[in-house]
């Protein structure tokens, strides 16, 4: 049986269509930005241990949000619902750790973060959403709403993950059904954008420790990568900003978004 032929003929083919093409482009541009991972230029500097939780969040947040890319084009739309809010919480470690530079502060992320043997009732992330300042350059914010929108986002994702009438669902052709769908498509190009932005944050942080000049030579990265790390990290850059521009012709104006402007807009101190 092939995808979708479940599905009843009430099917609007044209909404089909236009679900999995946006799918289509938001995995292409997913695969896209996870690829900027195997690369080295710096990250070894950002944090004192091995491990980097900077790097590791944002890779588990591209895994994350390609399982709801598969899930949503396979029908699976309250499935790909409760991995938001991984999305959401790797993010969060990812900017607490990008934007801290205290070396004891380090070390304890990176405990709080990957230590397994720490007591499984610990909400270790909320130790941290409590404490967090903010640095705001952005005069369409202030701290109260920076904290009462994050409630709410995590308020909504936790009714994702636990048992309700959006947790899980059988993928049956419907209006409601495509009208949710859209939605979780639409909210991935809300948490790809999001992505990016961090992601740039992120190369940015190691551009510094690389102790070289800045460059946008794009020529010179392809010309020859060693030694020349700076290089590569403004090319990453420059492939980030493009897939913003894919992502924002499926969802126009995301970056109106206050969730967005909090990740981009803002500098988040412990």
């Amino acid at each position: 049986m092939k995808k979708w032929e479940r599905f009843t003929n009430t099917i609007d083919i044209e909404t089909e269509k236009r679900i999995l093409h946006d799918i289509k482009l938001e995995r292409q541009a997913i695969k896209e930005i996870e690829s900027i991972f195997k690369y080295d230029i710096g990250m070894d500097k950002l944090e004192p241990q091995e491990e980097i939780v900077s790097f590791g969040a944002l890779y588990r947040s591209c895994i994350c949000i390609e399982g709801i890319l598969l899930l949503t084009q396979n029908g699976f739309y309250g499935s790909a619902n409760a991995l938001f809010r991984q999305v959401y919480e790797q993010l969060v470690w990812a900017k607490i750790a990008i934007d801290n530079d205290d070396i004891n502060l380090l070390i304890k992320i990176h405990d709080d973060y990957y230590n397994e043997n720490i007591k499984s009732g610990r909400d270790r992330l909320n130790e941290y959403y409590t404490k967090l300042k903010f640095e705001i350059y952005d005069d369409s914010l202030d701290e109260k709403k920076i904290i009462d929108e994050g409630k709410k986002v995590f308020s909504l994702y936790s009714n994702y993950v636990h048992g309700g009438s959006q947790a899980q669902q059988i993928p049956i052709a419907s209006d409601v059904f495509y009208t949710n769908m859209r939605v979780v498509v639409q909210e991935i190009g809300l948490w790809i954008e999001c992505l990016i932005e961090v992601i740039q944050q992120y190369l940015s942080k190691c551009l510094v420790f690389t102790n070289s000049n800045n460059t946008n030579s794009i020529e010179d990265f392809l010309i020859s990568y060693e030694g020349k790390q700076h290089m590569v990290a403004n090319y990453l850059n420059e492939q980030l900003y493009a897939q913003k521009s894919r992502i924002r012709s499926i969802v126009p104006d995301i970056d109106k978004q206050v969730i967005f402007q909090i990740l981009a807009n803002t500098r988040w101190r412990l």
